[in-house]
């Protein structure tokens, strides 16, 4: 006799970057514990194009979901590039080695996307809004700002907001102390020292080094369908299925784009500039084309004997893995003041491996250096 699944939710990951809007960098997996709950219920994971989708065969069995921990699932990044071209409100490479990225559902964030309602899992327009959560082993030494005595050390679940650990250190100076969480499951948890907040941290038994996020996924069911928006829930009160999709929605990093264009010996190119347009984006714009301007450095750039005119362009312009798709065009041509009018060289786009983080009079920024040779 053939089983029959139906979907329970699907987890969908987007991004800006990519031409159909779908993050081709990351994989999506249940952890391991998570793996175990899964089969408890008869539950199954399926990898899709966008992420992962979660199935049930008999919902009987969801009647009696009494689990309280998340299930979690892993996310794993294909692409060394992915933080570079990723949006984020921290101007440099967006999360240390030994982070995370962490998304919930233990809260409601409802947005349109192409036509359809999703449950984004972070607040809607700013996915890496939050610092990214170190990730911590069940037993780990956490280091003081400043020597302590006889403090006070409580660890918390941020769920239940309940403390899971105590200690006091001891009455001399001590610089650093042992926690100890190996009775502990995996998830979200906050340090406090003397009661003040100290580190909020990601217990896991994967290494930050294997993984870039993960996605805690807060089913309901009776015993915590109050911990969760009803709108987030899979499972409600009663044990009943609700099909859900909670989307990722990750944006496009935008630059300035910096062109170096090296001409031949003698050519300065006066009168010669960087024209940019764009389709509009789906921001409410009219349909049609925007200007993205440049402006010409005044100094110069010489390598290998060759000297370089510089423009900048004068906002940030979003990187694409496939920028003709996206509707960019640039060129290199006369304004209208040059000897002869001049003939327009269509240029090359930004690429994540030239950007870099560099210092400005404003302060840091991401720049995508060009090099042109015409």
């Amino acid at each position: 006799m053939r089983t029959g699944y139906t979907p329970l939710f699907h987890l969908e990951c987007l991004h800006g970057y990519f031409a159909d809007h779908v993050c081709h960098a990351l994989t999506v997996s249940p952890t391991a514990a998570t793996a175990g709950v899964l089969r408890r219920y008869g539950l199954r994971f399926r990898t899709t194009g966008s992420g992962g989708t979660i199935y049930y065969s008999d919902a009987g069995l969801l009647r009696g979901y009494r689990e309280v921990t998340p299930l979690a699932f892993t996310l794993t990044s294909t692409d060394p590039w992915l933080d570079i071209y990723t949006d984020s409100e921290v101007a440099a490479n967006t999360a240390p080695s030994e982070t995370i990225w962490y998304f919930s559902n233990q809260e409601e964030h409802a947005t349109e996307i192409d036509g359809q309602l999703r449950r984004l899992l972070h607040p809607t327009g700013r996915p890496l809004a939050q610092p990214a959560l170190p990730v911590k082993g069940r037993l780990f030494t956490h280091v003081f700002e400043r020597p302590v005595r006889a403090a006070t050390l409580q660890v918390s679940d941020v769920l239940r907001n309940q403390t899971v650990w105590e200690s006091q250190t001891l009455a001399q100076e001590t610089g650093s102390w042992t926690i100890d969480l190996r009775h502990r499951p995996c998830g979200r948890y906050r340090l406090q020292v003397n009661g003040e907040a100290a580190l909020e941290f990601y217990l896991g038994d994967v290494p930050a080094a294997g993984q870039w996020g993960i996605v805690e996924i807060h089913a309901g069911g009776p015993e915590s369908a109050t911990r969760v928006p009803a709108a987030c829930q899979v499972i409600d009160g009663s044990g009943l299925p609700i099909e859900r999709t909670f989307t990722i929605a990750l944006g496009a990093r935008k630059t300035t784009w910096r062109y170096y264009i090296f001409g031949q010996p003698g050519s300065a190119y006066d009168g010669h500039r960087v024209f940019g347009t764009s389709r509009r984006a789906n921001d409410g714009d009219e349909p049609g084309e925007a200007e993205i301007r440049f402006t010409r450095l005044h100094e110069p750039v010489t390598r290998g004997g060759r000297q370089a005119a510089v423009f900048e362009s004068d906002q940030p312009v979003a990187l694409c893995q496939s920028p003709g798709e996206s509707g960019y065009a640039f060129v290199f041509r006369a304004n209208g003041q040059a000897p002869g009018g001049g003939r327009a060289i269509r240029l090359p786009y930004a690429q994540p491996m030239t950007t870099r983080l560099e210092m400005g009079a404003g302060g840091p920024r991401m720049c995508s250096e060009i090099f042109v040779y015409v």
